[in-house]
């Protein structure tokens, strides 16, 4: 057997173990390479293989145990890992931040190298991770273990998390985090990005440092890598997984940085950087070009791969209907954008779109018994929730458009002056009943709003709450509620009612209007069609129309 095939097939035992059925997840079942000529792309000047690539940021057989020299990198961040799996440290006054501490048997040498920089390995008290393989989470008990830092982990990789106990120790998650939260400790701030892909919560780090003088943006790639054996089409355990790829490379392109870092050293060339280290030029870590080079490489090679897999595919994708019918849950909320837009889309397209309407909260708890669906568009905080579940494919998460909220009356009732927060106030204390709905995003914006002005309680004996935004218009047309609190898209389509007017900028809300696909959609592609053609920028004038703007 050649070097390489031995230390390609040790890699990816070695990933199984410690991963179980995550690995399973981003490959697909029984997913062998597709036959035929390795794929292989050029990219600024330089020829890689699928193969060659991973094989880059692995190493050699011995390069995931070897210590490679501990040193600063910049600021306050500092390299602690081996040759070919990247650990750093970031030193705080009130204790330090490990990100990743690869295999459990690689934990003493981490320790050593903290240690040799003259710092105390108890003093971590954070634990943070790139994604759950083996190589770069499995030591998480034994760091908790000897320093008692408090471990997070992305919503989106705890099952696979879970599922690496190496010798049976259970794996530590003391805080789940969702995408663009925020860790912090002694002045640093680190924002956790879903690129999700090489594996389902795949993590890119990123935070600003002081070095010099200056501040500069540093960014830790999670990975971005197509590794050999992934599964891109028709992969039953991840349906989504290409457009979560697409997803994790449009968040990278997006980040600002200054300094390039990620989970392999490879991926920012750290050797040849090393090496220039002392030598009384500018620091060669500050590198924003190889950023984009290695965004450039990776995305390069992903749509190679796609392409290759489409291409085996397609024989058998051949017989496959070229229609489907799409079954949509959304909110209310857009019930006047996509009764517009959907025969459009299948007129467009000869696909059949079937729409269940709701509260985003009663359409969350359906999708939670079970019910199944292909799209759903709901609030954002309903979307997220459902993606950290796993319910929705996490790569297509995209955001529709939003609507402030307003205030409806009957129509040719009184109107009064609710321009300002003071005018407000005073209509909403002057009014002899109000309705709004208790789940929806209005009833949960106003319910703040009114606690806010210090005028809750005066507000409660008047106030219907209802199921839904339908009802509260029901309510005001039947004179049953003076105002009704909706958002502004929810108001225009109801006969009978009228526009009193939109809160106050200072206290406005929006409701964000968020689509994705499910993870186990029957009509996924279909699906993503549909949410690609009510963002387009030929829909933008049917969502200004009815009363909504860009999300």
């Amino acid at each position: 057997m050649s070097l390489f095939k031995s230390t390609l097939f040790g890699c990816v035992v070695a990933a199984a173990a410690g991963l179980g059925p995550s690995l399973k997840a981003q490959r697909g079942s029984n997913a062998p390479p597709p036959a035929g000529p390795p794929v292989q792309v050029t990219v600024n000047g330089r020829t890689w293989t699928q193969q060659q690539l991973f094989q880059r940021n692995i190493g050699g057989p011995d390069d995931q145990t070897t210590p490679f020299a501990p040193h600063k990198i910049i600021g306050n961040i500092y390299y602690v890992g081996t040759t070919s799996l990247a650990s750093f440290l970031v030193v705080t006054p009130q204790g330090h931040i490990l990100i990743n501490s690869t295999y459990e048997r690689n934990v003493p040498i981490i320790q050593k190298s903290v240690e040799l920089l003259g710092f105390k390995f108890a003093d971590v008290k954070i634990l943070l991770g790139s994604h759950a393989h083996g190589d770069h989470q499995e030591g998480d008990a034994l760091v908790k273990q000897l320093t008692g830092a408090q471990a997070m982990a992305m919503a989106e990789d705890v099952p696979a998390l879970e599922n690496m106990r190496p010798a049976g120790k259970p794996h530590p998650i003391d805080r789940v985090l969702h995408d663009g939260e925020s860790v912090t400790l002694g002045g640093m701030t680190l924002v956790a990005h879903l690129t999700p892909g090489h594996t389902r919560g795949c993590t890119t780090w990123t935070m600003k440092v002081q070095d010099g003088g200056r501040t500069y943006d540093v960014v830790i790639i999670g990975s971005l890598g197509v590794n050999p054996g992934f599964k891109l089409v028709n992969n039953t355990d991840v349906p989504q997984i290409a457009d979560e790829f697409l997803r994790a490379f449009k968040v990278s392109r997006s980040l600002q940085c200054d300094v390039p870092l990620g989970s392999h050293p490879g991926m920012f060339n750290m050797a040849e950087k090393y090496a220039k280290l002392g030598k009384g030029g500018p620091n060669p870590y500050i590198d924003p070009a190889g950023y984009k080079a290695e965004l450039d490489l990776d995305e390069t090679m992903f749509h190679a791969v796609l392409a290759a897999q489409q291409k085996a595919a397609a024989p058998s994708q051949a017989s496959v209907a070229r229609t489907a019918e799409i079954k949509v849950l959304s909110s209310t909320a857009l019930k006047g954008v996509l009764e517009e837009l959907v025969p459009q889309f299948e007129r467009a397209t000869k696909h059949t779109v079937v729409i269940q309407y709701g509260t985003a909260a009663s359409l969350k708890r359906q999708i939670e018994q079970g019910q199944p669906f292909d799209l759903a568009v709901l609030t954002l905080a309903a979307m997220d929730d459902l993606i950290a579940q796993g319910r929705i494919a996490a790569g297509t998460r995209t955001p529709i458009a939003r609507s402030g909220m307003a205030m409806a009356i009957r129509t040719g009732a009184r109107r009064r002056d609710v321009g300002t927060t003071d005018a407000l106030k005073r209509a909403l204390l002057d009014a002899k009943s109000i309705a709004y709905a208790g789940e929806g995003a209005a009833g949960v914006y106003f319910t703040a709003l009114v606690q806010r002005l210090g005028i809750a309680e005066a507000l409660k004996p008047k106030s219907k709450v209802t199921a839904s935004g339908l009802l509260v218009g029901e309510a005001v047309v039947n004179g049953e509620a003076e105002i009704g609190i909706l958002p502004l898209s929810e108001i225009l389509p109801i006969r009978g009612v009228e526009v009193l007017g939109t809160f106050p900028m200072e206290v406005q809300g929006f409701a964000v209007m968020v689509g994705g696909v499910s993870a186990g959609a029957k009509a996924g592609a279909a699906a993503h069609d549909l949410l690609e053609f009510v963002t387009a920028p030929d829909a933008l004038p049917v969502i200004k129309k009815k009363g909504m703007e860009r999300g």
